[in-house]
């Protein structure tokens, strides 16, 4: 198999099925409108991946169990429903069968999901028009299975147009679409077997970190020859070669185009209907959202605390941008579980609009992480959080383990909530200050010195009565302490570093 083929079809032959002739038939083919669309369009992959922190992959990786489906809404498909539907939902899919939604539902539905599975007539711009799509700022993978949903219409000398098109200038990183009418029955074997096909590949990928882990375990083993011969390669002398497995572990990951052959052949005409679907848009691998830790023991671990401190917030529940933001502005900290700095819940350009902005705790994967962007300044969540207001941050300069992040927040928590608890009413502290430097200082009998009466105590710049907030406890003052409550303090407990400028703690009833 050789590597992914990308065709940028002039518009006099966009229209014939390229990837069906013999030399292409079972190779990995997409299709663009032009080489220039190939750049951008990885451009703007890397700048997603960035936001959402998947910075391990050359492409766009999608999960297609995170999908949502639009099936036979016009009910005239009564087969393809029965013989989807009940498929769909034993997968847990969100979406839609034998009804029509709302244009508002479908663009949310494409912009917080990996994968659209259309199951329909045409190419589904009934339900959501073509401009509707462009407007939007990311969208999912989409398998559009309606008669034509891939076909580009031609205007003159002008540049051809169509639904395809419209999703990848969305965002859309791969479309399978048809270039002409099918059948119901071929079609829906066509997509049953590819929509097999990358579950498949799905449940088959390991935990990529654990796969280099072993690798370079593997290659510092033992090279068994002739016994005289055999001897440990030590890790360090291990030569690095430009295809070195753990690097490139995400670059070999299945990818969504590699399937289609698999499905042409799954048709009773492979050389009609099964030609008639292709892929538009760049290779886009296939990965599973757990392969970065699965966080529920962390849920287990923080959820019920949390409600026990009278916390407001969600588990395990996706918010809308406009409840993040909310809550950001009207609370004082902002805790984060989940993976990367959680920019694919509420990206940096609406943290920067915010006029106020809560502390925050970090804790996903590099969630501090400032991206270098050649001679400009780094960008990063944290520092959007910083032009938003928010007076610190405590986030993650590199990948680190849910449970080890774990112990270092909840000590961290716990010793601010103590430190918390332990503040007195500042007024009160003003008093007891007064009343003891006004009081008889205490030596050897002979040297007892005078009572000062209050009114005759000297004022100092450093007077303890005018700075009782600036000896408060500040939230960057602990993470000595939560540091080494990790089991590996200079690996996992070194990764979190603070944001912002020194901080305090207080109890809001203090005035």
């Amino acid at each position: 198999m050789r590597e992914p083929i990308i065709l940028a079809l002039d518009c006099d032959v966009q229209m014939l099925p390229w990837e069906s002739i013999p030399t292409l038939r079972n190779q990995e083919v997409y299709r663009m409108p032009s080489v220039g669309s190939i750049s951008v369009m990885l451009d703007r992959i890397c700048l997603y991946q960035e936001q959402v922190d998947k910075k391990v992959a050359a492409f766009r990786l999608i999960d297609p169990m995170d999908a949502f489906f639009l099936l036979n809404p016009s009910r005239d498909f009564s087969n393809t429903q029965g013989e989807f539907e009940k498929w769909f939902k034993d997968q847990n899919f969100e979406g839609r069968a034998g009804s029509v939604p709302t244009t508002e539902e479908l663009a949310r539905a494409l912009k917080s999901h990996d994968l659209f599975l259309y199951f329909d007539h045409g190419c589904g711009s009934q339900y959501i028009p073509r401009h509707e799509i462009q407007k939007l700022d990311n969208c999912a993978a989409a398998l559009l299975m309606g008669c034509s949903s891939g076909t580009l219409s031609l205007n003159g000398c002008y540049i051809p147009h169509g639904t395809p098109l419209s999703y990848l200038l969305a965002g859309s990183p791969v479309v399978v679409a048809n270039l002409w009418e099918v059948t119901d029955k071929d079609i829906d074997r066509f997509a049953k077997a590819l929509l097999d096909a990358w579950l498949r590949a799905r449940s088959d990928i390991a935990n990529p970190s654990r796969c280099n882990v072993l690798l370079k375990e593997f290659e510092g083993m033992h090279k068994r020859g002739h016994k005289r011969n055999s001897r440990r390669v030590p890790l360090k002398e291990l030569p690095e070669t430009p295809n070195d497995s753990s690097k490139n572990t995400f670059d070999h990951r299945p990818k969504i185009g590699s399937f289609m052959g698999q499905g042409r052949k799954a048709c009773t005409l492979p050389f009609l209907i099964g030609a008639s679907p292709v892929c538009y848009g760049v290779p886009t691998g296939i990965w599973r959202k757990k392969d970065f830790g699965d966080l529920s023991s962390t849920q287990v671990e923080f959820e019920k605390w949390f409600k026990d401190q009278n916390f407001e917030g969600r588990a395990g529940s996706v918010p809308t941008t406009e409840e993040l933001a909310t809550a950001l502005k009207s609370h004082d900290l902002f805790l984060y579980f989940g993976h990367g700095s959680g920019s694919q819940y509420i990206p940096r350009h609406e943290i920067q609009k915010l006029d106020n902005c809560a502390a925050t705790l970090l804790m996903g994967c590099s969630s501090g992480t400032l991206s270098l962007n050649g001679c400009y300044i780094p960008q990063g969540t944290p520092l959007s959080y910083l032009l938003a207001g928010s007076p610190v941050i405590v986030a993650n300069l590199w990948e680190v383990t849910d449970k080890d992040i774990d112990r270092f927040a909840k000590a961290m928590l716990d010793a601010w909530l103590r430190a918390r608890s332990d503040i007195a009413n500042p007024s009160q502290c003003n008093v007891l200050l007064k009343e003891f430097e006004g009081m008889h200082i205490s030596g050897r009998k002979g040297n007892s010195k005078k009572r000062v009466p209050l009114k005759e105590l000297p004022e100092t710049h450093n007077d303890s009565s005018k700075n009782t907030f600036d000896h408060r406890p500040k939230i960057g003052s602990f993470m000595g302490q939560a540091r080494e409550a990790c089991t590996l303090p200079f690996l996992i407990g070194a990764s979190p570093v603070c944001y912002g400028v020194p901080t305090g703690i207080w109890r809001k009833k203090d005035l």
